[in-house]
C-alpha cells in the first residue's frame, strides 16, 4: 500500500494517537507546569461532546429515514432497544453489586443542624 494511501485511511487515527502521544511526553516532561494548558483540553473536550451528540443523531436519523424495507427498520430498531435495556440492566445491577460490596459513604459522617420550625418571621424579630 502507497504512502499517500495510508494516510488518507487513516490520518485523523494517526493524528489522535500523535496528540495523545504528544501530550503524555510533554506531562512527563514538564510535570505540574503542563496544568497550563489544562484550559485547551478541557475546550477540545467539550468542542468534541457539542459535536459527537448531534452527529450520531443526525446519523441514526438520517439512516432511519433513507430506509425502505420496513422488516429491517424493525429488526434493527428492535435490537437497539434490546441492546440499550440489556446494557442499562447490566449497569444498574453493577452499580448495586458494587455499592454493596464497597459502600460509598463508609467511615463518613454528616453534622445535621438543628431546624426550628417556627415561622420564619417570627425568628427574626
Amino acid at each position: 500500500m502507497d504512502k499517500k494511501k495510508i494516510w488518507a485511511s487513516y490520518k485523523f487515527p494517526l493524528m489522535l494517537l500523535a496528540g495523545i502521544l504528544i501530550g503524555a511526553i510533554i506531562g512527563v516532561v514538564f510535570g505540574e507546569k503542563a496544568t497550563a494548558l489544562a484550559p485547551l483540553g478541557d475546550i477540545f473536550l467539550n468542542l468534541m461532546f457539542t459535536i459527537v451528540v448531534p452527529m450520531v443523531f443526525v446519523s441514526i436519523t438520517t439512516a432511519v429515514g433513507n430506509m425502505v424495507n420496513m422488516k429491517r427498520l424493525g429488526k434493527i430498531l428492535g435490537s437497539l432497544v434490546t441492546t440499550f435495556v440489556v446494557t442499562g440492566g447490566l449497569a444498574a445491577v453493577l452499580v448495586l453489586v458494587v455499592v454493596n460490596i464497597w459502600p460509598p459513604a463508609a467511615n463518613t459522617t454528616i453534622a445535621l443542624q438543628q431546624r426550628s420550625w417556627k415561622n420564619p418571621q417570627e425568628s427574626a424579630a
